[in-house]
């Protein structure tokens, strides 16, 4: 995909893939035992302005259960 091209967001709206994408990131960097990294990536996930990856209701990933015990670390 060049930057010329528009998102298609036939299959995954944008801020899904966005908030996957830090979550992913954010798993990498704790398991390399860099919590700060991983705290700094999963607040970027909670504070995307829609994210239709992060619902604290029904969150399979444990993004708040991961993230306090990163916090802890």
């Amino acid at each position: 995909m060049n930057s010329t091209q528009e998102w298609n967001e036939q299959f995954y709206p944008r801020p899904y893939v966005e908030g996957h994408l830090y979550w992913i990131k954010a798993k990498i960097l704790a398991w390399d035992n860099n919590y700060a990294g991983a705290i700094a990536y999963t607040d970027k996930l909670k504070n995307l302005e829609r994210t239709d990856f992060y619902d604290k209701k029904n969150e399979p990933e444990e993004i708040d259960f991961y993230y306090d015990i990163w916090k802890k670390r």
